[in-house]
């Protein structure tokens, strides 16, 4: 990790999300858009969040650990 200095905090809040999300072909490509931005800065993420996961977010997380790569590494 570098001195603190432009290093990100990240914060996902997947408050009121459900399965209407998933069937939405626009959300689920802004979704892929997000993640491949958010390992194009890997480096400069020092850590980060994911608060009001349910359990359909624990299974996408689960299922798609090796899509998001060394992102997940960082996240609690």
């Amino acid at each position: 990790m570098g001195s603190g200095e432009d290093e990100i905090v990240l914060l996902i809040d997947y408050d009121g999300f459900n399965l209407d999300h998933l069937q939405s072909q626009e959300n689920m490509r802004l979704t892929m858009q997000f993640f491949e931005k958010l390992e194009s800065c890997y480096e400069k993420i020092a850590y980060g969040y994911i608060v009001n996961a349910n359990t359909l977010v624990d299974g996408i997380l689960n299922f798609g650990k090796g899509l998001m790569g060394r992102f997940m590494e960082r996240m609690e």
